[in-house]
């Protein structure tokens, strides 16, 4: 982009953000979510995609710093967010994940929150704390001009 406003005599604005942050979801949340789906559902079909996408959640920014899991409960067919996407068993993709949102809440507070303290004390974070996190985050985001030109048209500076 540099090169061709140069060429052009023009000047070029760039501005950089980042996005959301890859999604890492926690095998120890992922183990809770299986406990909870089995003891919910019996032992039905549990997939686990560990493959990243190009879908974007604050999710990803999460797991950064805290042990998250993004569980889906099914309930719905098509493209997510398209327009061939609906809701095709009510009872399973509302009732039935509230119910086992509210089961992984049960186990990971039941008995003084064991199980919840075990997960954070053994969880890697991608970033030691928040502001670790922020200020990588403010590190990556530039804007500006990228090419500045005297009175007389000559390139100052890139």
């Amino acid at each position: 982009l540099i090169g061709a406003a140069l060429s052009l005599g023009a000047n070029v604005e760039i501005i950089d953000s980042p996005g959301y942050a890859p999604l890492h979801n926690s095998e120890d949340m992922i183990n809770l979510a299986k406990a909870a789906y089995d003891e919910m559902f019996g032992d039905g079909e549990f997939v686990v995609r560990r493959e990243y996408s190009t879908g974007c959640t604050d999710m990803g920014d999460l797991s950064s710093i805290m042990p998250v899991i993004h569980p889906y409960s099914g309930g719905a067919q098509g493209t997510s967010h398209g327009a061939d996407y609906y809701i095709v068993n009510p009872e399973r993709a509302c009732v039935d994940s509230a119910k086992w949102q509210l089961l992984m809440a049960r186990k990971l507070l039941e008995n003084d929150a064991a199980l919840a303290k075990s997960i954070i004390a053994g969880y890697k974070p991608l970033f030691g704390s928040i502001r670790e996190f922020l200020d990588y985050q403010d590190a990556i985001m530039t804007s500006g001009d990228r090419i500045t030109y005297t009175d007389d048209g000559a390139e100052v500076k890139l």
